[in-house]
């Protein structure tokens, strides 16, 4: 039923007591003039009959009177309450941080109620004002966590999903909301235990492997979400990427298992010409026993340089990680002279030649004795993998605002798909060759991380067939800092 406004409320109430009181009066009057004991019966007579024949037409004057006066102080009345109404729905409209603005009014108590209002109004967008600012900075965290978050109904469906979420399944930025999850995620594994979460009271933990669009592993976990009442209305899924641990994990695996069965080869060989020796029938065969005497002294130089190699390596990544280390100027010519002095005499016993051309030389701030290890290392390298070819170019080329150390080889060259690995700890491309060559599998893991503290970066061209070439870009402005506090490395 519609209920009635405050005007015609106001009116009909003074219309009724303007009625009430009029017919109050009349009757009054009568009653008087009736108990009255001057007025004869004949006067009574005449009183009567004049009130009988103007009746009808006082009564509508005064009724006349009295709904103009009603009407009046109705509309006095009403009048600020519409104004208060029709300022407080525009402001409820709007919302807008200004504040409502009402005019003044006769009466205190009105004024008080503006007033009132008007502070309300004010409150409420404060409280709206903070709630959004909370929601937008929510939301800010929501969208930028590196964990894919997916909030999903009792009923399967997708209410929230991160942009985090939608990279590791391929999904564009718009994704239809209320999605079916089993519709949206095709992925067995997790649709089952999504499907056992939504069962569950407590978070549930799981790991499960994606290839698309993609290579993943991922550990994932859901936990329930409840509403004010303690009622559950879903679960809540984090996606942790863990493919960088498993690989790390792999690596290490594989770390632990090359380096037992590097060092057992060199022990083993070792321990069996040691027991070979105490035979007492090498006792008349010297040859033999200076032999087997040399072949445990090489063993025990490849056991003791691959130890080397590992606590230089260790040494390194150590002062990586602290970002500590000593950087001098240098002329890159005077490094590389140093380098190939190192190794004059095994390029000599190869029969190497080793050529170093240098278009234009430069200043460098780095590690004298960490750069000068990366060199001896790729020349070294060279010279093993070299096959029949019997030279080694070593350029320093000018390549734009940079320049570039070119180190190469004219041997049997690598395939494509070793390429990548190469930089790996103990990775070698024919594992029989490398270890009659008597190298360790970390040169070039070496080179790697030194060239990785120096935020240098290491290229490789290879052709099979026709030989090898590791360049080191060395950018201008690089190396034009302070000089880096001192940490003790000893290289």
């Amino acid at each position: 039923m519609k209920k009635r406004t405050l005007f015609w409320r106001l009116f009909s109430s003074f219309l009724a007591v303007g009625c009430i009181s009029l017919f109050a009066y009349f009757l009054i009057v009568l009653v008087y003039i009736y108990n009255s004991r001057l007025t004869t019966p004949l006067a009574k007579t005449e009183i009567y009959g004049f009130f009988a024949r103007n009746l009808a037409f006082t009564s509508l004057i005064m009724m006349f009177v009295t709904g103009f006066v009603s009407f009046f102080l109705s509309k006095k009345i009403a009048k600020p309450i519409e104004v208060l109404e029709k300022k407080t729905q525009e402001g409820l409209d709007s919302l807008s941080s200004e504040p409502l603005i009402f005019r003044d009014f006769q009466t205190e108590e009105v004024s008080r109620l503006a007033q009132l209002i008007g502070d309300l109004h004010a409150h409420l967008n404060n409280r709206i004002a903070k709630v959004t600012t909370q929601k937008n900075e929510q939301e800010a965290i929501f969208m930028s966590l590196s964990e894919g978050v997916l909030a999903i109904s009792g009923s399967g469906k997708v209410k929230r999903m991160n942009t985090a979420a939608k990279n590791i399944f391929g999904l564009t930025e718009s994704f239809q909301k209320d999605a079916a999850f089993v519709e949206l995620i095709r992925i067995p594994q997790l649709i089952d235990f999504v499907k056992s979460a939504l069962e569950k009271k407590e978070p549930s933990e799981t790991s499960i492997e994606i290839f698309e669009p993609d290579y993943q592993a991922l550990k994932v976990t859901a936990a329930p979400y409840m509403n004010a009442g303690n009622d559950r209305l879903g679960v809540v899924l984090v996606l942790s990427n863990i493919t960088e641990i498993k690989t790390l994990e792999k690596h290490r695996s594989e770390f632990v298992a090359n380096v037992s069965h590097e060092l057992r080869t060199p022990l083993t060989s070792i321990q069996g010409y040691a027991e070979t020796l105490l035979h007492p029938k090498l006792l008349d065969s010297p040859e033999k026993v200076h032999e087997f005497a040399e072949k445990i002294r090489d063993n025990s130089i490849r056991l003791k340089n691959m130890v080397d190699d590992m606590l230089f390596l260790a040494n390194v990544e150590q002062n990586k990680e602290r970002r500590e280390k000593r950087f001098t100027e240098h002329n890159l010519s005077f490094l590389l002279n140093k380098a190939l002095e190192f190794l004059k005499a095994k390029a000599q016993s190869e029969q190497m030649e080793l050529n170093l051309f240098v278009e234009e030389d430069f200043k460098v701030k780095v590690n004298e004795g960490m750069m000068v290890q990366v060199f001896v290392n790729l020349i070294d390298n060279a010279i093993k993998y070299s096959a029949g070819a019997k030279r080694v170019d070593i350029q320093v080329l000018k390549d734009g605002n940079a320049h570039k150390l070119e180190v190469r080889d004219y041997g049997e060259g690598i395939s494509e798909e070793h390429i990548p690995r190469l930089f790996e700890r103990f990775y070698r491309v024919d594992k029989d060759r490398s270890r009659k060559k008597g190298g360790s599998g970390l040169g070039l893991s070496i080179v790697k991380n030194i060239l990785s503290l120096h935020q240098l970066e290491i290229f490789v061209d290879s052709i099979v067939g026709e030989g090898t070439s590791f360049t080191i870009l060395f950018p201008e402005q690089r190396f034009s800092g302070e000089e880096i506090a001192n940490t003790g490395v000893d290289v």
